[in-house]
């Protein structure tokens, strides 16, 4: 009886024992998942602000010719100056370094090329000549450039966005995946 005893005591123990290390395991897989997930939110709404702030530029050099030449360029200043704060916001980069998805590092970093190859540099030649005492040179073209392009501009970074949104929404179900897992095996 006592070996019957001391048996059922073991297969108890041992079952306990694996409840507990399930229970320890989808509970430490869920923290590390939410770690992962923790900055998502403010990394997606300021990657939404370079959507807004490119069309603000865009305003800013529609509006050009009803301001002063020196007002424009002060505004347009600021606004690429803002632009670049955000793109280089610790708010992006701490989800990117944390180990966000290839597609999302790609979507970044193809929003970062295109804005420092093709919309940046008709901007600041645009703030360049504005700064100009005498002679200024036309500076119709490099507006009219990044006007053409910033929808364009614009989808790039909306892809990004999406892509922010996607790697999130498959964390969020890993993380309900695990913690079925846990639940199913523990019953």
């Amino acid at each position: 009886m006592t070996k019957r005893r001391k048996s059922l005591l073991l297969r108890l123990g041992m079952a306990m024992a694996g409840i507990t290390t399930l229970a320890l395991i989808g509970m430490l897989s869920s923290v590390l998942i939410a770690r992962t997930l923790d900055g998502f939110a403010a990394a997606i709404n300021q990657a939404g602000t370079l959507r807004m702030q490119s069309y603000r530029i865009a305003s800013s050099l529609i509006h050009a010719e009803r301001e002063s030449e020196r007002r424009a360029r002060i505004t347009t200043e600021q606004l690429v100056e803002e632009y670049n704060q955000r793109l280089l916001s610790p708010r992006i980069h701490n989800v990117l370094d944390k180990g966000a998805s290839d597609r999302v590092t790609q979507a970044y970093l193809a929003v970062e090329q295109h804005w420092q190859s093709q919309m940046e540099p008709p901007l600041q030649a645009y703030i360049a000549a504005q700064k100009q005492p005498f002679d200024k040179p036309d500076t119709e073209q490099q507006r009219a450039f990044y006007l053409a392009h910033v929808d364009r501009f614009v989808e790039d970074i909306h892809f990004f966005v999406k892509m922010l949104e996607l790697d999130a929404e498959e964390k969020t179900q890993q993380l309900h995946l695990i913690q079925l897992i846990s639940l199913v095996l523990t019953l």
